[in-house]
């Protein structure tokens, strides 16, 4: 993330902050940091939380940038964030590897749907997984989605759910208006997410329906009287519009979790998103959050918002459940738990 010193944002980025600062700020948990590889970032050190970023010295590839890190500090664990990665990839050439854990984000990478390059990413996915001791899968789909793509898995693999950062666990209490329905999109603009079918459908919609798209991308958004288009708003701003949604909708064809879609309902927002993920999301929270849809057309669309927005929803209780399950004390304390279990 940019306050980070990194160079990148977005769920994945959130992510990777959100876990060092946790245990940073949660000694309790015993998990010590070392250090993290941050080649895109023009800082030493993470400007919030101090914790040193290791760089490559000249000429330096990564398995021996590796090699020099694991003699010096002697890691427990070697905990990398993308398997299909050239650092996930360099492990395979590491002389004396610690305990390695690869953490699952997403599987678009490697498919051709969504990666012009995927094939260099299944390259480094090939060389490096066999390697792992260990995957962390974010949803019980993004892991068998692996298994439907043809991956095979080392012996050990975790399913852990992962958190939402603190200014979304922080908010206070939601409060849509009475007369308009607000509906947000938060996301890359792709095909992927379905933006344009979304957009196409408040249009259908009466004239009491509004949406708010928050992020890029190769869509163009032309602002109508019942759209407004912001390319990125701070994280501040962004839980500001959610209090004031009906309904987050991001109906994408494929997630491996959906960051945004806890995130809204950390804010007491109910949700219309990618069915596997609304699924598995409410079926951790034990409560009803909203509508999956597997990419909807235009119809199908409309007629979930209409239902959504129509519904007497208990967003006190919404906000409640999830600001519980997706903690980072929550996902901190099973994080600790894992990795002291797969410790000598």
């Amino acid at each position: 993330m940019p306050q980070n010193g990194g160079k990148t944002q977005g769920g994945v980025a959130t992510i990777h902050s959100t876990i060092t600062s946790l245990f940073i700020n949660h000694p309790e948990f015993e998990i010590k940091i070392i250090g993290s590889i941050a080649t895109n970032s023009d800082f030493d050190s993470d400007p919030i939380n101090n914790i040193p970023y290791f760089k490559k010295l000249d000429n330096e590839k990564n398995h021996e940038m590796l090699d020099r890190l694991i003699e010096h500090y002697k890691p427990d664990i070697l905990f990398i964030h993308h398997i299909s990665h050239s650092w996930a990839s360099s492990i395979s050439k590491v002389s004396k590897l610690p305990i390695c854990v690869g953490y699952v984000h997403s599987w678009n990478p490697v498919d051709p749907n969504n990666n012009k390059h995927f094939e260099n990413k299944k390259t480094h996915l090939f060389q490096g997984i066999s390697f792992f001791d260990h995957l962390i899968f974010n949803s019980p789909h993004s892991f068998q989605r692996g298994i439907s793509m043809g991956f095979e898995y080392p012996n050990d693999t975790h399913i852990i759910p992962p958190p939402v950062s603190e200014l979304f666990i922080n908010a206070g209490l939601p409060n849509p208006s009475d007369s308009i329905k607000k509906i947000v999109f938060i996301g890359s603009l792709n095909e992927n997410k379905n933006v344009q079918k979304l957009i196409d459908s408040i249009e259908q919609l009466s004239s009491d329906y509004r949406l708010t798209i928050i992020g890029d991308g190769n869509l163009e958004i032309h602002p109508s009287p019942k759209i407004t288009h912001y390319a990125s708003l701070s994280h501040t701003e962004i839980v500001n519009v959610l209090q004031d949604s009906s309904v987050l909708c991001v109906p994408s064809r494929c997630e491996s979790f959906g960051l945004v879609y806890t995130e809204a309902l950390c804010c007491g927002v109910p949700v219309i998103g990618f069915e596997p993920s609304i699924n598995y999301i409410a079926e951790l929270m034990a409560i009803n959050c909203g509508i999956g849809l597997l990419n909807p057309n235009i119809g199908e669309l409309t007629k979930s918002i209409e239902s959504l927005t129509s519904q007497n929803i208990d967003r006190i209780t919404l906000q409640s459940r999830a600001k519980e399950m997706f903690s980072l004390q929550n996902y901190a304390k099973n994080l600790s738990i894992f990795f002291r279990q797969i410790t000598p």
